[in-house]
């Protein structure tokens, strides 16, 4: 589980979001609401984390001082009140940090100023707690140590660290914490209309990234930072394919593309469609909204691995039948560790999440998974998931947690107009009755 929350206020539309990132991490709500905002927020934090810990001016501030202080004391003590003063300086100092940079980073992202009143990082304790923090009194050696400390708080696979990757100069952190525990992979953004993308990537990029995107002239570019990056990782698709993901790839082939999607050796690749029994491949011009809209999903996961994959509406230009295929290999992916933070609009998506969340814990769940034809890999712990509702309220929007449960997580903002359209349905039939 991921140990860190994420809260912004007066963003944009956005009056306040407290986020905490879990493996799979939904955003729902009104069109326009602001879920693509914070989403690529999110991920202009762990794409620029750089440019922001690693100032050197950061470690002229009070907070980093008063830190500095008190690493000594933690690595030399099992003190719990030690431990805990420690973190809370800490994060103290990424939120000086980002309360200085927020500006920067959000114009970096959006290339444009955007309002943002407030961007903070809270650091949760991990569940185990007290089981690690009684084994920390047996260990001997600082390394070890302060390994478990950074366990402890933040979780094996936490993504916070990443954001503050170098942010602390003591060696202890630097050698043997963000620079040396954590495996730092950029994250997959795959934003929406991935078909007017899949059609002109290559004219885009062709004509655009040294004009716009590679000088420094950003205001300039047509696009923000997420979508500029997505563009620019079909120059870097490689060769080979990643036999990590190959369940996952041929389950989407098989199940939902009815075919392949096939990338030749050139450096920037020709993307083509290969359908099932035939001979030739079709440029992507001559296939249908559903393959351009996937093909994107199918080529990256079958070109490396992802630590997080963002994708907007996944649901996007898909029938109903087709909606329940990929939330059940997005459910796959989450399973091999991927986390897979996404925005939906559709209620048939989210209730085949719900569907594989009750299947988790159902009595009688081999016999449910032989009917449905589902696979372990597919069904999903409800603590895995976190689901969030944007609401927008006189001109602003809200951000609510749903609480989730063995049954899945409720969705208000779909219910109530699914209750207003049946309502409408039956007083029409009762008029036609008459």
């Amino acid at each position: 589980m991921l140990k860190w929350k994420l809260k912004v206020e007066n963003f944009g539309k956005i009056k306040s979001a407290c986020i905490e990132p879990s493996p799979l991490m939904i955003f729902l709500g009104d069109n326009n609401s602001g879920k693509s905002y914070l989403m690529s927020l999110i991920w202009g934090l762990m794409k620029n984390y750089t440019h922001i810990f690693l100032k050197e001016d950061n470690y002229k501030l009070e907070s980093y001082k008063n830190l500095e202080e008190v690493i000594d004391n933690v690595l030399e003590t099992d003190s719990e009140d030690n431990i805990d003063n420690f973190f809370r300086l800490y994060e103290k100092f990424l939120n000086e940090i980002l309360a200085l940079n927020k500006d920067f980073l959000v114009k970096e992202i959006f290339n444009k100023e955007i309002q943002i009143d407030k961007l903070e990082i809270i650091l949760l304790k991990s569940q185990k707690y007290d089981e690690i923090f009684c084994n920390l009194r047996k260990k001997s050696k600082k390394e070890s140590h302060y390994l478990a400390l950074l366990k402890k708080y933040t979780g094996d696979m936490s993504l916070l660290l990443e954001f503050a990757e170098g942010g602390l100069i003591d060696e202890y952190i630097r050698n043997f914490g963000l620079l040396k525990y954590f495996n730092l992979k950029s994250p997959l953004f795959l934003p929406a209309s991935r078909t007017g993308f899949m059609l002109t990537y290559k004219t885009l990029l062709n004509e655009s990234i040294n004009n716009a995107f590679g000088s420094n002239n950003e205001q300039n570019s047509r696009f923000t930072k997420p979508i500029i990056d997505f563009l620019n990782k079909f120059v870097n698709l490689g060769t080979e394919n990643n036999i990590n993901n190959k369940e996952i790839v041929e389950f989407l082939e098989q199940n939902l593309l009815q075919g392949r999607i096939i990338k030749d050796q050139s450096p920037i690749k020709n993307i083509s469609y290969k359908p099932k029994n035939m001979d030739n491949d079709l440029p992507l011009y001559l296939t249908s909204s559903l393959v351009t809209e996937v093909a994107p999903f199918a080529l990256f996961l079958n070109d490396k691995d992802y630590k997080t994959v963002m994708i907007e509406e996944p649901e996007a230009h898909l029938h109903l039948k087709a909606q329940i295929i990929m939330a059940r290999a997005i459910s796959m992916l989450v399973n091999k560790n991927t986390n897979v933070w996404l925005t939906t609009h559709s209620d048939t998506f989210l209730q085949q999440i719900n569907n594989l969340i009750k299947l988790n814990n159902h009595p009688k769940k081999e016999e449910l998974l032989n009917k449905f034809g589902f696979k372990e890999n597919e069904i999903l712990d409800f603590n895995d998931v976190r689901v969030y509702e944007f609401e927008i309220k006189d001109g602003q929007t809200t951000v609510t947690n749903i609480k989730g449960s063995n049954e899945g997580f409720p969705t208000p903002t779909f219910n109530d107009v699914l209750y207003k359209l049946t309502n409408e349905m039956l007083d029409l039939e009762e008029d036609y009755d008459d």
